[in-house]
């Protein structure tokens, strides 16, 4: 990428001087804020924020190496079926997915942890032939605030803070942040449709503050 750009760069020097840099320059940056500001509002809610969900699979590497790679890629390829199919039936849209996790985002916090409960609902469900006879669990965390997008990813502290929060569920546990919490009770029916409970006050790395998370019971 770094190359491209440099050659690029060089290009335009060229072919329009420092001028033409320029006005190429502000018209690529306005390329970008058209794109990604559409980006966002296609995945945003009314208020502008956006539901950010972080889930992988807990203890993946024990089961790569007990399993070998050709059959924990195949493992990989059946949990991800389940996964995106919550994910596509709650209206949710996939950002990236690296190796067993996944970054999705929602409309509205509701359509995330009724995706999230789903998951682990559906992999708790399954029996041992339906997923190579290994237990699956996923570690799900979810957040809710503004995002910068650029390229068809998400940036900012809000994605930050929502993988932060992933990081302290544990194998088939859903948990919230304050945030999220606070979006689901402004709903109508939410808070009795959804079963939370107090998890701890915790520093979060990287983030200022204690922070309250909550644990979104599944069963």
């Amino acid at each position: 990428m770094a190359v491209k750009a440099v050659v690029e760069t060089a290009t335009r020097v060229r072919e329009g001087g420092i001028s033409g840099l320029l006005v190429s320059s502000i018209e690529d940056i306005t390329r970008w804020v058209t794109e990604d500001r559409a980006t966002i509002l296609r995945n945003a809610a009314p208020d502008g924020t956006v539901t950010i969900f972080f889930s992988d699979v807990e203890d993946s590497t024990i089961h790569n190496e007990r399993l070998g790679d050709d059959e924990w890629v195949r493992l990989l390829g059946d949990h991800d079926r389940i996964v995106r199919e919550q994910i596509r039936r709650h209206r949710g849209h996939v950002v990236k997915t690296q190796g067993d996790g996944f970054m999705v985002v929602f409309r509205e916090p509701v359509d995330g942890v009724r995706a999230a409960i789903d998951i682990q609902r559906r992999l708790d469900s399954l029996t041992a032939s339906e997923l190579r006879h290994t237990q699956v669990k996923d570690r799900i965390g979810l957040h809710v605030g503004a995002v910068v997008a650029r390229g068809g990813d998400y940036f900012g502290r809000n994605v930050a803070m929502a993988a932060r929060v992933a990081g302290h569920a544990a194998g088939g546990q859903v948990v919230v942040s304050d945030d999220l919490r606070r979006c689901l009770g402004e709903v109508a029916d939410s808070e009795s449709e959804f079963d939370l409970k107090p998890g701890p006050r915790t520093d979060l790395k990287g983030l200022s503050g204690v922070h309250q998370l909550w644990w979104v019971r599944c069963a």
